[in-house]
């Protein structure tokens, strides 16, 4: 995976003049850029604009969770309910992948034993939890819609400082695990069975994490990663 680039000291041509994917990535770059703007230059416009493109990009890296977890599963349906209201992402990732985020766990495991066969050809996937991120979708939706008077907001130094501070640590932590790799899962229909039945186990809730590693540990022969792994969403749309 390449570097990340740098966001930092652009100007607004640059920003916005890029060619960059309108996709979770580009969005949070452009957001990230906008921040950092703003923090040089004080024009409180940069700041809106980073909050629009940071929600934007919550909604493309949720809807981009919601197709990682159930693939082919996602009906036309679904996918207009989700075009209808931004708030169905989560509830769909519930419905459709009910086991995702212990997915997301069972994978981390099976990655971990694969990285002392071989730590070079091991991606390091980064997890989402769609929880998180829709708060932090709720908080930045609190900026752009009217927000009181002038005096009390805007013209008020100590309301757009509070507004930074939280753009900031709702912006830099998301930007920092996007750019550490891509999202990634470990899916049952790709598993070999012996290890489909350690995942349906743990599942179900018959044995914990640890359980399923010892058990993974001992068929490690058989872990065929490049198979088994449908990676998505990765950085390419710098």
């Amino acid at each position: 995976m390449c570097s990340p680039p740098d966001y930092k000291n652009r100007d607004l041509e640059e920003i916005i003049g890029q060619r960059i994917s309108f996709d979770s990535v580009g969005h949070f770059y452009r957001a990230v850029s906008l921040l950092d703007y703003f923090d040089r230059t004080k024009l409180l416009t940069s700041l809106l604009y980073s909050s629009i493109e940071a929600r934007m990009g919550i909604e493309h890296l949720l809807f981009e969770q919601l197709v990682l977890s159930v693939g082919l599963k996602l009906s036309q349906d679904d996918y207009e309910r989700c075009l209808k209201n931004r708030m169905e992402f989560e509830k769909l990732i519930q419905e459709l992948s009910p086991d995702y985020e212990k997915l997301q766990q069972f994978t981390g495991a099976v990655l971990e034993l694969m990285r002392m066969e071989n730590d070079m050809l091991i991606p390091e996937l980064v997890f989402w939890r769609p929880r998180e991120l829709m708060k932090n979708w709720g908080k930045l939706s609190k900026y752009l819609h009217w927000f009181g008077a002038r005096n009390e907001t805007t013209d008020n130094s100590d309301w757009v400082d509070e507004y930074q501070n939280n753009i900031r640590d709702i912006l830099l932590p998301i930007w920092e695990r996007m750019s550490s790799g891509p999202p990634g899962l470990f899916h049952p229909d790709n598993m070999e069975s012996h290890v489909r039945d350690i995942w349906t186990d743990f599942r179900d809730g018959k044995i914990d994490i640890s359980s399923a590693k010892r058990r993974l540990d001992l068929i490690r022969p058989i872990l065929v990663l490049s198979s088994s792994f449908k990676v998505e969403g990765s950085m390419g749309g710098y």
